[in-house]
C-alpha cells in the first residue's frame, strides 16, 4: 500500500518500469533464496520488509511535493467495471491454478520473470513504442489460448497452457494498476482505497480454486478440465465485451491511457514533462508565489476549478483570486489563453514570452 501511494507521484511510464522491475527482482530473490536454511529464511523475513519500507520512504521523499498525493478524500464511485474484468481473470487463473506446471505462477515464478522482463525492457528501452491501448487487449487472447490448450497432451498442453495463463494474469495486473494510477492522477482520488480493492481481488483466485475442486467432485476428474474451460471461456468472453467498450472509464474517471489518441507512454511522459517545464518557466519568469504555482500547474493540466479547490483544500473564492492574479501576471484573460501559453491547446505554439534560446527550448 505504501508503494502504491509512492507510485501515484510518478509518471505512468516510470510506474510501469517500477512495477515490472520489482516483479523481476522479486523473482530473482526467490530464486536465490530457494533452498536456503531456516535461519537464513528467518533473517530474510525480518530484513526484507524493513528494507522495503526504507526504500519506499526514500523514494517518496524524492518525489516533488506538488506531485505527491493530496490529503483529501472526495466522494467518488468505484470503477466496478474495471474490477469486474480483473476479477474474471483472477477467477480463471484460480480455476486452473492446480493444473499449472512448475515455473508458472503469479508470484515470483519463471513465467512472472519472463513477462516482467519483457515489459521492463519495452518500457525502459522503447517507451515511445509502448502503446497501452493495444497492450490492454493482449491478456485476453493469451488467456484464451492458455485455456484452449489445456486439453492438449504433452509439452504443448502442460507447459504452453500454463505459461499463457500465468503470463496473461500477470500482464493484466500490471495494466489494471496503470489504469488505477491514471484515474488517481486525473481525478485526485486517493489511491489507497482503489489499490486495496485491487488487492482484495485475490479472493476470486481462492473462489476459482474452490470451483475447480467442486467441478472435480461433481463431474469427475476426467471432464473437470473441459467444464472449467467452458466456464473460463464464458467469463473471458464477458470480459472481452467489457474490455472493448471502455467508454465509462473515460467519461466517468477521465482515463486516457486506453485511448488510441493518447499515444505511447513515452509520448505521454514527454508531454507531461514539457507541460511541467513550461509551467516552471512561467513561475520563474513572472515571479508567481508558491500557491499560485500550485494553481498554475493544476490549471495547466486542464482540471475543473471545483476539483482544484478540493485538491488544494482552498475555498472557491480563494481559488478565483489566485487565478485572477495569475492571469494578471501572465497578461492573459481566459483559460483558453493559458492552455495556449503552456502548449495544451490544439495546434498551440509557444508565445514570445516562453523560452526561445536553444538551451531553453531543449529544456521545455
Amino acid at each position: 500500500m505504501l508503494n502504491c501511494e509512492m507510485l501515484a507521484g510518478v509518471s505512468l511510464l516510470r510506474a510501469l518500469i517500477y512495477l515490472s522491475g520489482n516483479s523481476l527482482l522479486g523473482s530473482a530473490l526467490v530464486f536465490f533464496l530457494a533452498g536456503a536454511s531456516t535461519p537464513q529464511i528467518i533473517a530474510a523475513s525480518f530484513i526484507l520488509p524493513v528494507l522495503a519500507v526504507a526504500c519506499v520512504h526514500a523514494a517518496h521523499g524524492a518525489i516533488p511535493e506538488a506531485n505527491r498525493q493530496k490529503a483529501s478524500f472526495p466522494q467518488f464511485t468505484m470503477p466496478w467495471k474495471l474490477y469486474a474484468v480483473a476479477a474474471a481473470f483472477t477467477f480463471v487463473y484460480g480455476l486452473h491454478l492446480h493444473t499449472l506446471t512448475a515455473g508458472a505462477g503469479r508470484h515470483s515464478s519463471l513465467s512472472t520473470a519472463l513477462i516482467a522482463g519483457l515489459v521492463f525492457a519495452a518500457a525502459y528501452f522503447f517507451p515511445r513504442r509502448l502503446d497501452i491501448s493495444k497492450l490492454w487487449r493482449a491478456p485476453l487472447p493469451i488467456m484464451l489460448c492458455g485455456v484452449l490448450l489445456i486439453p492438449a497432451e504433452g509439452l504443448l498442453g502442460q507447459v504452453a497452457s500454463s505459461y499463457c495463463i500465468s503470463i496473461s494474469f500477470t500482464l493484466m495486473r500490471f495494466i489494471v494498476m496503470l489504469i488505477i494510477l491514471d484515474m488517481v492522477k486525473r481525478t485526485g482520488v486517493p489511491i489507497l482505497p482503489l489499490a486495496a480493492a485491487r488487492a482484495s481481488l485475490q479472493i476470486f483466485s481462492l473462489l476459482g480454486e474452490g470451483g475447480a475442486g467442486l467441478l472435480a467432485t461433481t463431474v469427475g476428474e476426467g471432464t473437470a478440465s473441459v467444464a472449467s474451460g467452458i466456464v473460463a471461456c464464458i467469463l473471458l468472453v464477458a470480459a472481452f465485451f467489457a474490455i472493448f467498450s471502455e467508454r465509462e472509464l473515460s467519461s466517468r474517471w477521465g482515463v486516457q491511457v486506453l485511448s488510441h489518441e493518447s499515444g505511447s507512454l513515452g509520448d505521454a511522459q514527454a508531454r507531461d514533462n514539457a507541460l511541467a517545464s513550461r509551467c516552471d518557466y512561467l513561475v520563474a519568469t513572472y515571479h508567481l508565489t508558491s500557491r499560485e504555482e500550485e494553481v498554475l500547474h493544476e490549471l495547466a493540466r486542464g482540471k475543473d476549478t471545483a476539483d482544484i479547490a478540493r485538491d488544494l483544500m482552498i475555498a472557491p473564492g480563494t481559488l478565483r483570486a489566485h487565478t485572477r492574479h495569475i492571469y494578471e501576471k501572465l497578461g492573459i484573460h481566459t483559460r483558453r489563453e493559458l492552455e495556449t501559453l503552456v502548449g495544451r491547446a490544439p495546434n498551440a505554439t509557444m508565445s514570445a514570452s516562453t523560452p526561445t534560446s536553444k538551451s531553453a527550448a531543449t529544456e521545455v
